[in-house]
């Protein structure tokens, strides 16, 4: 069973293996494409791609399959 974006959590980074959403793949959600989980709120994923951020329900997401290791960033708010 391959990982998904939304079975990530807030932090968590990772690379795109595939995707099965046209939409998605016109926003940049193409293979090797490295993404960051920013912010998720009530069935919806905020990610970070190629400097933009882009949120989108997780059941859309069910449809991007991701790298199964990942790693911790530390994300910014913009507050200091």
């Amino acid at each position: 069973m391959s990982k998904s974006i939304s079975d990530l959590t807030e932090g968590e980074s990772t690379v795109i293996t595939s995707c099965n959403n046209l939409r998605l793949l016109e926003h940049g959600f193409v293979p090797k494409t490295s993404i960051t989980v920013y912010k998720k709120f009530l069935g919806l994923t905020c990610v970070s791609l190629r400097g933009a951020i882009i949120a989108c329900r997780d059941k859309d997401y069910q449809e991007v399959s991701v790298e199964e290791a990942s790693y911790q960033n530390k994300i910014s708010d913009g507050k200091n």
